[in-house]
């Protein structure tokens, strides 16, 4: 005999059917979010796709990304970066610097001898200056003592020289009533000389010749300037006589207007000889002044290198 189902199970049984079928109903609408790994990755990430589907297309971004041991290419960012870089360490620096070492040959430097076929645009320039005369320099010693001209460079191939020895020294009075004689300024001489074969050159500065010093002391010589073995002035000459006169006697000049060299000693009456001008001037002789006299030392020489 079939067993009875009273309304009071029925009823339960509805209600669980109904749950089940809503379980069911959320079941499939979790898989459908979820969604399956052959699922097309989305192209963007978002509530409406499947989570597998965004999934997969962050993992597909994430593959274009790439790694920074891709291979240069196009396949990924990094293969792509990669691809730029050794484009500009290989190619494009390569030829930029080959660029760069073009134009710093093309201008060349300063060192550069003078070249009317512009070998160089430093050399151009050296020419250009230097047959407009615009290129000349001027060496000068003035001190007494030893010194070394150097030439500049080799498109230096000839100097002018102006040499000048140092000025004698003035006389002391003489016994007498007479004053001293001044010393006489240094030479002067000029010349140009092929330097085309040298490097350098010694220079010496002629020293200055010295006053006498008491009644009759005589003054002693300058000495000699000279530009190697190639120029030579010799100094002036110290005075060892009187001036004929109570009076000393002035000093030659020598080159420039600037007093360089001493006067000569002067008494209460009479006035001592005055120095003589420029370098290598000579000095002036003393007054006489029977209490004692010197005479003016002479002006130091001059070394003066045009090139």
């Amino acid at each position: 005999m079939a067993s009875q189902i009273n309304l009071a199970d029925k009823e339960t049984l509805d209600t669980v059917n109904a749950n089940v079928s809503t379980v069911k109903t959320d079941v499939g609408t979790v898989n459908t979010n979820i969604g399956a790994k052959a699922d097309t990755a989305a192209t963007a990430v978002n509530t409406t796709n499947s989570v597998f589907s965004n999934i997969k297309g962050i993992l597909t971004k994430a593959l274009l990304v790439g790694a920074n041991t891709d291979a240069a290419g196009t396949t990924t960012i990094f293969a792509r970066l990669n691809q730029i870089y050794t484009y500009l360490t290989t190619y494009l620096s390569s030829t930029i610097s080959g660029y760069i070492n073009t134009i710093n040959n093309n201008i060349g430097s300063s060192v550069d001898a003078a070249n009317s076929s512009g070998t160089t645009l430093f050399a151009l320039i050296k020419y250009v200056v230097n047959m407009a005369g615009l290129g000349a320099r001027v060496a000068i010693y003035s001190t007494s003592g030893t010194f070394t001209w150097t030439k500049p460079n080799a498109t230096v191939t000839a100097v002018e020289v102006i040499v000048i020895g140092g000025g004698g020294g003035g006389a002391a009075a003489f016994t007498g009533g007479y004053g001293g004689l001044a010393g006489t300024a240094g030479i002067i001489r000029t010349a140009i000389i092929d330097v085309s074969s040298l490097s350098s050159v010694i220079v010496t500065v002629g020293t200055p010749g010295t006053g006498g010093v008491g009644m009759g002391a005589v003054g002693t010589n300058g000495t000699a300037s000279s530009f190697g073995s190639y120029l030579k002035s010799v100094g002036g000459a110290g005075a060892t006589s009187n001036s004929g006169t109570t009076y000393g006697q002035n000093g030659g000049d020598g080159y420039s207007s600037i007093k360089l060299a001493g006067d000569g000693h002067s008494s209460s009456s009479y006035s001592g000889g005055t120095g003589g001008e420029g370098y290598g001037a000579g000095g002036g002789g003393s007054a006489y002044n029977s209490s004692g006299s010197y005479g003016g030392n002479g002006a130091r020489g001059l070394v003066i290198v045009k090139y």
